[in-house]
């Protein structure tokens, strides 16, 4: 969802190195006392290329991932509403649903993610 909400995001969307393949947080900075209080390297960990390799594992969590983000690029891509200069404003009078709209010549576009347990 967070994928789809960045990609909707006019400008150029920036995804760090490991988001692509599901990634975690690397608290291994901790041990370094020239890093242990930058948060910073929180999100900034050696690649896990164990992980990079289970994208081509049909059904694995990385393989839906990676193959989710391509699509939403795609979509991105060849659908004019999305380009990078639009206007985009964010939406958060729903409560628990909060979303973005969009939109300028090309036409508008609603997104709307629900953060609570009901629908």
């Amino acid at each position: 969802m967070l994928h789809a909400y960045m990609l909707a995001q006019s400008g150029i969307p920036v995804i760090y190195s490991g988001d692509e393949i599901g990634q975690e947080n690397d608290y291994t900075y901790h041990e370094n006392p020239k890093k242990w209080d930058d948060s910073r390297y929180l999100h900034r960990g050696d690649f896990r290329w164990d992980l990079e390799k289970k994208r081509r594992v049909k059904g694995s969590i990385q393989e839906r991932i990676f193959d989710g983000l391509k699509e939403l690029e795609t979509i991105r891509a060849q659908v004019p509403v999305f380009c990078t200069d639009a206007q985009v404003w964010t939406i958060s009078d729903f409560g628990e649903k909060d979303g973005s709209e969009g939109g300028g010549d090309t036409g508008l576009w609603r997104l709307l993610a629900n953060e609570g347990k009901q629908v």
